[in-house]
């Protein structure tokens, strides 16, 4: 195989995932809400208290 053929090829693949880019950015996007919002939800696990004295 040489340098051209390989160009084609990555090519393809690269018109492959931006036909389907909407397979990708709709569910990676409801993921990043659902993290979102259960990381709000939960409650803390640690708490720390401090005072700073000059």
């Amino acid at each position: 195989m040489n340098e051209h053929e390989d160009e084609f090829v990555l090519m393809d693949y690269l018109n492959v995932i931006w036909k389907r880019k909407w397979l990708i950015v709709i569910p990676t996007f409801f993921l990043v809400i659902a993290v979102g919002i259960i990381s709000f939800l939960l409650p803390p696990k640690w708490e720390i208290d401090a005072i700073i004295t000059p």
